[in-house]
């Protein structure tokens, strides 16, 4: 089982337009791509990234199962009567879940469900909670203040670099396996 990825970058600068944002800020999100896990209890499962953007340049990605979008489809339409009328909300299916084409369908009506979401005016506070709106500009807000450039997203940033992209600073440990050093990513916190 494969998992289909674009990447967006990830790296930000965080400037003073994210202090006063929240979720009706929100500019678009994308779906690209599709995830497998295998639970504790041996289960196999499947998420969403979802690459959220602010409307001052701010980004992350966040996970959602179907389960998370079926929660929150059923919170907005007991809310919103809008939403009720939206056809675009994929259904639970119980055979060839894990199909390749079920799941791209899937995430291509995720992404225009959200998008759909996002349309209405005022943007439901329910969003803010979905994706973790406010926890990603505080975090975002903590690390401006402290003088940190941060990358809400390790994942997608982790597609974009190579072992060209940093500066060695020291040898932290060497093993069996290869040697752990601490780096550091030009205009970028130290890593190890």
């Amino acid at each position: 089982m494969k998992a289909k990825s674009q990447d967006f970058g990830s790296h930000m600068d965080v400037s003073d337009s994210v202090s006063h944002e929240d979720h009706r800020d929100l500019s678009y999100v994308r779906i690209s791509s599709w995830k497998f896990f295998k639970g504790k209890n041996g289960s196999v499962f499947v998420t969403y990234p979802i690459h959220v953007f602010m409307k001052s340049g701010l980004h992350w990605s966040i996970d959602k199962r179907f389960s998370d979008f079926l929660a929150l489809h059923k919170e907005l339409s007991r809310v919103y009567e809008k939403v009720k009328k939206i056809k675009t909300f994929p259904q639970k299916r119980w055979f060839f879940n894990f199909n390749e084409s079920n799941l791209m369908g899937r995430r291509e009506k995720f992404e225009n469900y959200i998008t759909t979401i996002l349309s209405m005016n005022p943007i439901p506070l329910e969003m803010n909670y979905f994706l973790n709106v406010a926890e990603n500009i505080r975090d975002a807000q903590s690390g401006a203040a402290n003088g940190i450039k941060r990358s809400l997203s390790m994942s997608s940033l982790s597609a974009t670099l190579s072992i060209h992209d940093f500066q060695m600073i020291k040898v932290l440990g060497q093993g069996s396996f290869g040697r752990v050093l601490l780096v550091s990513l030009t205009d970028m916190v130290v890593l190890a």
